[in-house]
């Protein structure tokens, strides 16, 4: 069984108050449209991939990538019933993307200042993004 009580917090607490807003700033600025891909690394609880899923609508898809299985715990159980359809969560590294070359359009971020190589993890995320992507 996974502790989720730090995630647990986390969602309680700063989400509401720092995350979330920064997150629909972010997905407002990202110009995103319904039917299409997002990818939302580092996504923790999944606020900024949720607020992408209203947008995209169930014609689009999102899929949230964290490396803590907690956070992820979390955001599966706090994801609304109309986004869960269309809303993946997968343990997965930024460094190291389990997802072909140009499968988003749109990849979203707010952990890029805790990754320790973070030229290789943009490298990555401009890999999945396809020719039009929005980063």
């Amino acid at each position: 069984m996974i502790d989720t009580s730090a995630a647990d917090a986390y969602e309680e607490y700063l989400v509401p108050f720092a995350f979330e807003p920064w997150a629909r700033l972010v997905i407002d600025q990202a110009g995103l449209a319904p039917g299409q891909k997002v990818l939302d690394v580092g996504c923790g609880t999944g606020v900024a991939a949720k607020l992408a899923a209203v947008v995209v609508q169930a014609k689009g898809s999102v899929v949230g990538v964290d490396t803590d299985e907690a956070m992820l715990t979390v955001a599966r159980r706090s994801t609304p019933a109309k986004a869960a359809a269309h809303i993946e969560w997968r343990h997965a590294d930024a460094h190291q993307l389990p997802f072909a070359e140009g499968k988003f359009d749109a990849v979203c971020f707010e952990a890029l200042q805790f990754l320790p190589n973070r030229a290789k993890a943009l490298a990555e995320f401009r890999r999945v993004l396809g020719p039009n992507g929005r980063l």
